[in-house]
């Protein structure tokens, strides 16, 4: 595992060695992934599926709102989790999709550079918090940015944080604290968050800072909660897909009135994330 985390380590804030050949493996196998499943079969009522491009935090949350919405609807939803840039590109290359939620609304924003998503439709949904985690025998003490950089871990996991969301926002906490520098040898970029979170919980002496919500949802130990006023601000943002023909589906209309309203702010909170102040 260690001599593995080794040749993913990032020097001087590029991705070197085989990581990067993962990376770009793990994009083609995201852009098959979605081409299938933009292909895929239809309901029971006859309703073309809605896809739904979401970051990869949101892979419970998500599926638990595709599945209410389908009850409700009889509308099936299909699902594409990644890092948030991996789906605005796969969006810019084939837009399939239907409803594009960002952990960050850079994302979105890109898109609607490129006139990509419906003028308009972008919303703010939620919030979330950074926590440091690591496995539950994990052997760091980590009690503040300078002491996770002080320590003698070997890896530090992070999505990708040239790109992805949840990455950005960890670069962004350590910066501000002064702590990127000494750990930038020791960081090891990831496709996206869940990949991040997985790595810690292969070995004990891998951390990772990743969202409140998937340490929740998983058998992380919390090491360290990132203090309310060091948080960067964490905003979930949604936007319709507008395809080539100008076209939005009014499916995708009604998914996204489902996430605002009160079902899918419900969902939201069950699974930690936070309603955004006003």
């Amino acid at each position: 595992m260690r001599a593995r985390l080794r040749r993913m380590t990032r020097r001087r804030g590029r991705i070197r060695g085989p990581l990067r050949w993962g990376l770009r493996a793990g994009l083609g196998a995201l852009f098959i992934q979605l081409g299938l499943s933009a292909c895929g079969g239809q309901s029971v009522r006859g309703a073309d599926p809605l896809l739904l491009a979401a970051a990869a935090s949101l892979q419970d949350v998500g599926s638990e709102l595709a599945r209410a919405f389908e009850e409700e609807t009889g509308v099936p939803v299909e699902l594409n989790f990644a890092g948030s840039n991996t789906l605005a590109r796969q969006i810019e290359s084939a837009p399939r999709a239907d409803v594009f939620i960002s952990a960050n609304p850079q994302w979105v924003d890109w898109l609607a550079e490129r006139k990509l998503v419906l003028e308009g439709s972008s919303t703010e949904l939620w919030t979330n918090r950074l926590v440091v985690v690591g496995r539950a025998d994990c052997v760091h003490a980590i009690g503040s940015a300078a002491d996770l950089a002080a320590s003698d871990l070997e890896h530090l996991a992070l999505a990708d944080p040239d790109g992805v969301p949840a990455g950005r926002y960890a670069r962004d906490w350590l910066e501000s604290n002064g702590a990127w520098d000494d750990l930038l040898t020791r960081v090891a970029p990831c496709l996206d968050v869940r990949a991040a979170l997985a790595l810690a919980l292969a070995d004990r002496d891998v951390v990772s800072i990743v969202y409140a919500t998937d340490a929740a949802a998983s058998t992380a130990r919390i090491l360290y909660e990132v203090p309310a006023d060091e948080q960067p601000a964490i905003t979930y943002t949604a936007a319709l897909v507008q395809k080539p023909d100008g076209l939005v589906r009014e499916e995708a209309r009604a998914f996204m009135e489902f996430v605002q309203g009160e079902p899918g702010r419900a969902l939201a909170k069950k699974h930690g994330f936070l309603a955004l102040e006003r």
